[in-house]
């Protein structure tokens, strides 16, 4: 499940540079998947008031109050929090240090979303993307 109330993404400089604002949001992953795209185990919550993030080429950096919780392993990669700390290693295209207050490390050419046991995926060459939900997705 994941739920959010804003979303706005914006890319500049034929998408070399990609901004986004996202907020307050919820998302709970619990199961196990066995599929092409994305088999593996998670038991996570995510649990955000505000977040800024921005993508610079492969660099990636954003600020995020959070409190995420627990674990996914897979296809993907890593991802282990504990109350905000913690580390993405391939989850969601991201390498990152992760603390309560935001992140920083690396990102792929290709953001992957996922959302209740599916994945999404976005190639960087969109020029706008803007959501506002009330509800889950």
């Amino acid at each position: 499940m994941h739920a959010y109330t804003v979303r706005a993404e914006k890319q500049f400089a034929d998408g070399a540079v990609e901004v986004g604002f996202e907020g307050p949001n919820t998302s709970f992953d619990i199961g196990i998947r066995s599929n092409v795209q994305n088999s593996g185990l998670a038991a996570m919550a995510e649990l955000s008031a505000a977040k800024a993030e921005v993508a610079v080429g492969p660099l990636y950096a954003c600020g995020n109050l959070n409190a995420n919780t627990g674990v996914k392993i897979g296809r993907q990669g890593l991802q282990v929090g504990l109350a905000g700390f913690g580390i993405t290693l391939g989850v969601g295209g991201r390498w990152t240090i992760d603390t309560p207050f935001g992140s920083a490390g690396a990102t792929t050419g290709t953001l992957m979303v996922t959302n209740d046991n599916k994945v999404s995926q976005r190639n960087r060459n969109y020029n706008e993307k803007k959501e506002v939900l009330l509800c889950t997705d």
